[in-house]
């Protein structure tokens, strides 16, 4: 899944489980906060919940047991250096050895430079996977294919990094994008963000887990 980016370690040799926490979101501060201030924020907030590591595979993945989303749209924020792509590494691990069909695509958003996510998809990443295939680039039966898979619901985009975009508000820019691209909005969506950025910009519909 992330050879490509020279990752080659097994998640399981470096990855500890961690208890979990689902946070209520938010409010939007009255005046501007800095992003520096974006981890007291978040000491300020209540947890709502608490989970095991397999509970939270158990329930949020496999179940959609999240009051907003249905399990859609998870977001894993935390505090540099606190595991955050680890824990996604191993969350794409286990949705593509126990839910059954579903198509599992990583992205490391600083890749995206100045392309949207559905480009990158259909272009960039499509053509790797041809390319893997012997071809030199995505044929329009690929493509039908893939449109066809996120049609079924069968795909999870695993989008690591959201603070690493370009954008200068990286929260609000991949809200639009999921909300314009209609295709890609159907997959099951799991992004990593610091908590920093996230508390300060975040006026999404996503249920945050930390």
């Amino acid at each position: 899944m992330t050879s490509t980016e020279g990752v080659t370690l097994q998640v399981d040799d470096v990855y500890v489980p961690l208890g979990l926490v689902e946070r209520k979101k938010v409010s939007k501060p009255q005046d501007d906060v800095s992003p520096q201030q974006g981890s007291e924020l978040y000491k300020e907030t209540e947890i709502t919940k608490t989970f095991e590591h397999d509970a939270f595979l158990e329930q949020v993945l496999k179940q959609k047991n999240t009051p907003k989303s249905q399990g859609k749209r998870i977001a894993i924020i935390g505090e540099p250096g606190a595991e955050k792509t680890t824990l996604l590494q191993q969350i794409a691990d286990w949705v593509s050895r126990e839910i059954h069909q579903s198509i599992v695509i990583w992205v490391s958003l600083a890749d995206l430079r100045e392309k949207e996510l559905k480009s990158y998809l259909f272009e960039s990443w499509l053509t790797q996977v041809a390319e893997k295939t012997g071809k030199a680039e995505a044929t329009k039966q690929l493509k039908d294919d893939f449109v066809a898979l996120f049609n079924q619901n069968n795909v999870w985009l695993l989008l690591d990094g959201l603070d690493e975009m370009s954008a200068s508000n990286p929260v609000t820019e991949i809200a639009r994008q999921f909300r314009e691209a209609g295709l890609i909005s159907q997959a099951r969506i799991v992004l990593t963000c610091q908590v920093n950025l996230w508390d300060v910009k975040n006026f999404m519909n996503i249920a945050p887990i930390f």
